[in-house]
């Protein structure tokens, strides 16, 4: 499929985007239990990375950033390949599939309203609504966040009617979401995912921690058709990212360590004397230490994380020798950037 886009000026009312610091979109593998597993950064991408939705059971659409603006990107989540779609002055956001036609669309303007097209006609279906607009498996209506209450609710809406109804309460707080084939929905909240069955009446029930693979700030969500993939928006947390470094490091991994860093990453001895830049220069220091040490080691006595900070107090073993020293590790775009060594 070679998908042509259509721009959407108006769906429903205003659109507000909330920005995460250094967003990222994330894949996680679905079985038949509803288990997930094995979160990937498919994104990888300095700024912003956001609004993720299935083409098909194998295609991934998502906003991303290129040259400091938002275009649409195409993933393919079989071989990981990627493939622009737009390259326009401006950004397109919240790209999705248009049912029964080989086409997407993508929001280019802030404004939305229900609309038909036909008549030319607009209609107001709620006054304060939230960002998360789907279609309701298996059915023809459409549902929303109303944010009229203190206490946020799903909706639906018939379009035709411009009839709502009401569905479920919220995640306090929370406005992104996402339907599953079963007539069941998903919902997150900071580094869980929750579900809830509307049929059933019973609240939410935790699904699944990402705590424990380094996520935190989950937003949007969407999964496949066959529901064997979910694609979500996180952050990774800088003490994370600090600790796949380490972990490579006593490997002696070379390719994971520097993985873990920016391309032009630097390195300091405190206050500010320059050791090395760059993963190149980097990877003339660590591998032959990888190589010919192979009692390498290093163990953290202490860690303090300071915003996007990490400061390991780190005891390391190199050829039967032993050598204390801080470490200050500086996260941006969930890589690390910068680090200052206190020996």
């Amino acid at each position: 499929m070679k998908p042509t886009l259509t721009f959407l000026l108006s769906l429903f009312l205003p659109l507000l985007i909330k920005a995460q610091q250094n967003p990222e979109v994330f894949l996680i593998e679905i079985d038949a239990g509803l288990n997930l597993s094995n979160p990937k950064n498919i994104s990888q991408n300095p700024g912003y990375d956001n609004q993720p939705s299935f083409l098909n059971d194998s295609t991934l659409l998502f906003s991303s950033n290129k040259n400091n603006q938002t275009d649409v990107l195409q993933f393919q989540v079989g071989s990981g390949s990627k493939k622009w779609l737009t390259n326009t002055p401006q950004s397109e956001y919240s790209p999705l599939k248009i049912p029964k036609k080989e086409a997407i669309s993508a929001i280019g303007l802030q404004t939305l309203v229900i609309s038909n097209i036909k008549k030319k006609t607009n209609k107001v279906a709620d006054s304060v609504i939230g960002r998360s607009l789907h279609r309701i498996p298996n059915t023809s209506l459409i549902s929303y966040i109303s944010k009229k209450e203190k206490q946020w609710q799903i909706r639906s809406l018939e379009p035709k009617t411009g009839k709502t109804t009401f569905v479920a309460n919220t995640l306090e707080g929370v406005e992104d979401m996402c339907w599953l084939p079963n007539g069941s929905i998903l919902m997150a909240k900071n580094t869980s995912i929750f579900q809830l069955n509307p049929k059933t009446g019973q609240g939410w029930k935790p699904l699944f921690d990402a705590a424990d693979y380094g996520l935190k700030n989950i937003t949007r969500l969407t999964v496949n058709q066959s529901q064997t993939k979910l694609a979500l928006v996180a952050e990774e947390n800088p003490e994370y990212i600090v600790q796949k470094q380490l972990d490579a490091y006593n490997a002696r991994d070379i390719e994971a360590f520097l993985a873990t860093y920016t391309d032009d990453a630097e390195l300091f001895m405190f206050p500010a004397t320059p050791l090395s830049k760059g993963k190149e220069a980097m990877r003339q220091t660590y591998n032959p230490m990888f190589q010919n040490a192979p009692d390498l080691f290093c163990e953290i006595k202490n860690r303090t994380v300071l915003g996007n900070k990490v400061i390991d107090e780190e005891y390391v073993r190199f050829n039967g020798q032993f050598l204390s020293a801080i470490a200050i590790y500086e996260v941006e775009n969930n890589k690390i950037s910068k680090v200052t060594f206190i020996q």
